[in-house]
Formats: C-alpha cells, sequence, structure tokens
C-alpha cells in the first residue's frame, strides 16, 4: 500500500503542477485531484497507521498544522463569510496542506525522495518552458502592467492552461535554481554544460516576466549558495557582474521596471510604491475582525467588501491576518519557525559530518535552506496561505532532517537546540563551482 500511495502523489504532484483537470475537460468533470487526495489518503490510513500515529504526536511542524486545520474548522461559525470558507476557502486549503502531510507519510526514503523531488523539479520547468516556447513560437506574453498612463509593459505568465501569474513563473523559476545547482553543478563537463543551458533559459524567462519580487528572491538564493562556497570573492563576481551586463539587452521600459524597486519616481515606480500603502489597507482591513478572522480564503472578499479593492492581501502575513487573525497569524508564524528549525537541524547535523554524510541529503539541505530563505523574503510581497509552497518545504524539511538522523551523523541534533553559529546551523564550505568535492555519490536505498 505505501507503494502505491507513493505513485498515487507522484500523479498528484504532476496533475496539481501542470494542470491536468484543465486539459483534459474529463478530469475537471470528476475533480480528479480530489479522487487522487482520497485515494492517498485511504493508503496511508490503511497501509502506515502506527507511522502516521508517530509522526503526529512526535513533529513539531505536524502538530502545528494540525492545530491550524482544527483552528479553521472551529473558527468557521463565527467569521464573516462561512459560505465562502465551505465553497472555496477550505477546499483549496485541503490541496495544498496535503502536500506537506503527504511528504511526511510518503517519502521516507532516499531513493523515494530522489524520485520525488525529480518529478516536481521536472513538472515546474515543463512550467516555465511551454510558455517560453510559445513565446518564441507564437509571441505570447499571457499578461502585462502599467508603467504610465497610456504606456503598457508586456510580462511573460504561465501557460494558457496554468494559473499562474508573471509574479508566480517567477518563483517557479527561482526555486528550481539550488536545486539545478547542488544536483547538475557537478565535475563532469556534460553536468556542467546541462546546468549552465538550462540556467540560461531559466534567467531569459525570468526576465520576461519582469518580476521585480523575483529578481529579489534569486540575488536571496544567489547569496545562500555563495554563502557555502569555498570562492565566495568569485561569486560575488560573477554576480556582480551579471547585474551590470544584463541590464544593457534590456529595453529602457524593461530597465525602468526594475529601477522601480528602489526609484519611485521612475515609470512604475506608482506600482511599488503601491506595495507599501496597500500593506497598510490590508491591515486595517484585517483590524475589521482582528481576532478570528473574515475566515479561511476571504482576503480578496474582505478588500473588496472593506476597502472597495477586489484583490488579495499581497502579503502572507496581512493575508493570513486578515483570513484567521491574530490567533491564526500566531499559529501560522509558529509553522514557519518549525520549518527553519528542522532546516537548522538538518544543517548543523551535515555542518560536523558531511564528508561521511551522503551527498545527496547534503545537497538537499542546502537546496531547502536556500529555497526556504527565499520564501521567507518574498512572502512580504505575495499571498501564500492557500498556494503549496511552505506545506512543501516543510514537509521536505522534516524528510531531510529524519534521513540525515538516520543515516548521516553519530549525534542527532535536536531542532529546538540553537546553534552556535549560522541560522541554519554550521556548515561546511563547499566549491562555488564544483559542490560535489569531497562528497559521495548519492546513494540508493534498497
Amino acid at each position: 500500500m505505501e507503494k502505491t500511495g507513493f505513485r498515487l502523489y507522484l500523479l498528484f504532484v504532476l496533475s496539481y503542477f501542470l494542470h491536468l483537470p484543465a486539459r483534459i475537460p474529463a478530469l475537471g468533470v470528476i475533480r480528479s485531484d480530489f479522487v487522487l487526495m482520497a485515494a492517498i489518503l485511504a493508503t496511508i490510513v490503511v497501509g502506515a497507521k502506527d507511522q502516521a500515529q508517530e509522526m503526529n504526536f512526535q513533529e513539531r511542524s505536524t502538530r502545528i498544522l494540525w492545530y491550524l486545520v482544527l483552528y479553521i474548522l472551529c473558527t468557521l461559525p463565527f467569521v464573516t463569510w462561512p459560505g465562502s470558507v465551505l465553497h472555496s476557502g477550505i477546499p483549496d486549503f485541503s490541496k495544498v496542506v496535503v502536500f506537506y502531510f503527504f511528504t511526511i507519510y510518503l517519502v521516507n526514503t532516499e531513493s523515494k525522495l530522489k524520485v520525488f523531488v525529480a518529478v516536481v523539479i521536472g513538472a515546474q520547468l515543463f512550467r516555465v518552458a511551454e510558455p517560453l516556447y510559445l513565446h518564441l513560437t507564437q509571441g505570447y506574453w499571457g499578461d502585462f502592467t502599467t508603467m504610465e498612463p497610456g504606456v503598457y509593459l508586456t510580462r511573460l505568465s504561465g501557460a494558457p492552461h496554468d494559473v499562474v501569474n508573471p509574479n508566480g513563473l517567477a518563483f517557479v523559476i527561482v526555486a528550481i535554481v539550488p536545486f539545478l545547482h547542488y544536483f547538475l553543478m557537478r565535475r563532469t563537463f556534460f553536468h556542467r554544460l546541462v546546468y549552465l543551458g538550462l540556467l540560461s533559459v531559466l534567467m531569459y524567462a525570468l526576465l520576461l516576466t519582469e518580476s521585480r519580487t523575483g529578481l529579489v528572491g534569486l540575488m536571496i538564493v544567489l547569496l545562500m549558495i555563495i554563502s557555502k562556497s569555498r570562492y565566495k570573492a568569485l561569486g560575488i563576481l560573477i554576480v556582480i557582474s551579471a547585474l551590470l551586463i544584463v541590464p544593457l539587452s534590456m529595453s529602457k521600459l524593461q530597465r525602468d521596471r526594475y529601477l522601480s524597486t528602489v526609484d519611485y519616481h521612475v515609470p512604475g515606480g506608482a506600482t511599488s510604491e503601491g506595495r507599501i500603502s496597500g500593506l497598510i489597507r490590508d491591515f486595517k482591513v484585517g483590524l475589521e475582525r482582528p481576532i478570528i478572522g473574515h475566515g479561511m480564503g476571504t482576503s480578496e472578499e474582505a478588500n473588496f467588501n472593506v476597502a472597495g479593492v477586489g484583490q488579495p492581501s499581497h502579503d502572507l502575513f496581512t493575508e493570513a491576518f486578515q483570513e484567521l487573525g491574530f490567533c491564526g497569524l500566531f499559529i501560522v508564524l509558529l509553522y514557519i519557525a518549525s520549518v527553519f528549525r528542522n532546516l537548522k537541524a538538518a544543517g548543523q547535523i551535515v555542518g560536523r559530518s558531511w564528508i561521511e554524510n551522503n551527498s545527496g541529503l547534503a545537497r538537499m539541505t542546502y537546496a531547502l535552506q536556500a529555497w526556504a530563505s527565499m520564501y521567507l523574503v518574498t512572502s512580504l510581497a505575495t499571498y501564500g496561505l492557500s498556494t503549496y509552497g511552505w506545506y512543501l518545504i516543510g514537509g521536505l524539511a522534516v524528510v531531510v532532517r529524519r534521513l540525515v538522523e538516520e543515516q548521516g551523523t553519530t549525534q542527532t541534533v535536536s531542532p529546538e537546540k540553537e546553534a552556535d553559529e549560522s541560522p541554519f546551523g554550521a556548515q561546511p564550505e563547499i566549491d562555488f563551482l564544483e559542490p560535489d568535492q569531497g562528497l559521495e555519490p548519492w546513494r540508493h536505498d534498497s
């Protein structure tokens, strides 16, 4: 049953990220994603009762998420729009929170972790390649932004069957980068060639999204990679060179778009300034129901009815405040903190025994740390309570921490133990260009 559940989970991942129900109408009619979720849950209940019970009681992140689920259900009668919560809030939330639970229950060996991450990254690469192909062959863009009255800048968004907007596509691109770096930037010429080729395509697609937040996220990822490199000066030099050279290939509107991140006086600066005023507005909307919030998934509805703006809060934390109130926001913050505790624990273990530790798990730890750091910063400028990001990162953090404790150490480090050095614990410096150095190949489980 466990193998069946894992295979169904891989199918669910492909269906969710590639939006198969939208591509195949028959799947949409039967609500295939929910059918898969029910089938996966059945395999867990039937085949892994003991394991699930142990995880529920011992894993801090799991307990906190259960508290969040119970909080949403218990406050349902008291929120502003319980009908909206039942109609869309809870269904949308259930489709993403399962990424955490399914991951910790079903991805329980190195070989499964390798296959799972390969499927996730492969699906995300397809999500980038499809709109880019349509752009190059058919002139597809998918979205635009207003730079100033009468002046518009086209932006690349997800493909027609994908729901991701330009910023969302940028986050998909940036999340792929650390995994490609740590798993493809190897000693062989072929792996480096593939890595550089994919990286070039991803960076081109990122520029087409015109996403300022995506660019900030990329800087966070690069800083995380460089911080673990033996050649920090070389890494910084490469980044500075790219920042000086790439703008030369941009149009004036594109340069103004990115300059507006720090200069509100250039065309497009009004949208950046609007983010600040938007946060203040969103907070005031949340103050209408400060204790338990307006209801899960009702941020857009609350903004429309209270402030007359029909869009959800573009900040994870004000979004959580609006929908769940101070009590729910506190639970969300506890969960995010638990994710970083797990990553810190894994980083401490890898840092103390990294040569002996499994190299695949070491790379996975570094990639997840970069992804989580990027996601934390970009969460200040995008919604995410009902998106998969934090739940998938949290599930993978639990799996990686558990596997490095089991296979790579002689001394287990508790997630609650404070790190003496970096926020992620003591870690080795690795070669920016050759992260394999001193590491063994990925060992497969039998």
